[in-house]
């Protein structure tokens, strides 16, 4: 009967050991899968990576530029986006000078501006007159709040060098993402910006 009970006891203990040994290897699976999830799901500011142009520049949209550091005293800049394919985007430009309203049917052709990633995603766009000549080369450096506000580096056919935009679909003109600004004024900061956006420019848009 001791023996009988021994061998039981040494059964159980076993048995109770092995359990909890499972039970540990469970419990650390469970928190490896639970930090994959936090670590690999984006939050609503946060930027992407290799942000995707054609995602910013989606059909019906309307970009406002909020801020450039172009020298320039042009104002109301606003791009409406007519149709997206896959490979570019169309657009109607438009601007405001000295209350002289400027307007410029476009084509952005997407592409890929580091050639040296591995990344597929088209991040830039060579942009021309529709049927026309080459007027810049534009490049979405970082966005946030799901492609709601987006931070471009532009390169102009008619002058030497880069500036930066900020850009802003309408649907968050009075709220821009406070996180996609902060890093705007973090690039820019020492230098000029320009400010593009002004309340009258939603009065004008329609005129």
């Amino acid at each position: 009967n001791v023996l009988n009970r021994v061998i039981s006891h040494l059964v159980y203990t076993t048995a109770l050991v092995t359990l909890t040994k499972y039970k540990m290897i469970i419990a650390g699976q469970l928190f490896t899968f639970a930090m994959i999830i936090l670590i690999c799901e984006p939050t609503r500011n946060s930027a992407v990576d290799v942000p995707d142009i054609s995602k910013f520049y989606n059909k019906s949209d309307l970009i406002w530029t909020l801020f450039t550091t172009l020298e320039t005293t042009k104002i109301c800049k606003v791009d409406y986006v007519n149709d997206t394919t896959a490979s570019y985007a169309d657009f109607l430009r438009v601007d405001s000078l000295n209350s002289i309203k400027h307007e410029e049917n476009l084509r952005g052709t997407f592409i890929k501006m580091d050639t040296t990633r591995s990344s597929v995603t088209y991040n830039g766009m060579d942009v021309r007159v529709k049927d026309g000549d080459y007027e810049s080369t534009e490049e979405l450096l970082h966005v946030f709040g799901h492609y709601k506000c987006g931070i471009f580096s532009v390169r102009l056919r008619t002058r030497i060098g880069t500036f930066l935009d900020i850009r802003v679909k309408n649907s968050e003109i009075h709220s821009a993402n406070t996180e996609c600004q902060n890093k705007f004024q973090e690039l820019t900061k020492g230098v000029n910006t320009s400010e593009i956006y002004h309340g009258s420019c939603q009065q004008t848009r329609s005129n």
